[in-house]
């Protein structure tokens, strides 16, 4: 093998030792990222169960909550936005409808360009009653799902 090769081959090996170094310092940079976000976010929904707040405490005008059901069978997570004087509950995630029908109209959602909210007979004033709207709602939902009763 003529010595220029060799010296090539060896500044490859040497290239691919060094990168493979870099990709296990990121992997692992990642991992303990991963695990320090995930930390933050067990931490939040631990301190914000159900979204509620400190007495005397004033609500951000954006907030998310999780709530899980009475029977402790689905998981619900919403985000309260105060617009105005008034709030929207917007649904981020909920359990599949499965085979029951899903208009806006049988789930009590509608629509805007951020995504799916409450549908709710009167205006909601504030975070408290969006918050008890949120559950009132994931019941009835989580009824429906199971019964095919409408609310």
């Amino acid at each position: 093998m003529s010595l220029a090769l060799a010296d090539t081959i060896e500044s490859i090996e040497t290239a691919i030792g060094l990168m493979a170094i870099c990709i296990f310092a990121l992997v692992g940079l990642g991992g303990a990222v991963g695990r320090n976000r995930r930390a933050q976010v067990r931490q939040m929904v631990n301190e914000n169960r159900n979204g509620r707040l400190p007495p005397g405490s004033r609500p951000p005008s954006d907030v998310s909550a999780y709530y899980r059901t009475r029977d402790r069978n689905c998981d619900y997570r919403f985000r309260f936005v105060n617009v105005g004087n008034l709030w929207k509950v917007y649904i981020l995630a909920q359990p599949s409808y499965q085979s029951r029908e899903q208009s806006c109209h049988a789930t009590h959602r509608l629509r805007d360009s951020v995504g799916n909210y409450i549908c709710w007979s009167t205006a909601i004033s504030s975070y408290e009653d969006a918050r008890e709207i949120a559950q009132r709602w994931a019941e009835a939902t989580e009824e429906y799902i199971r019964t095919g009763r409408r609310f």
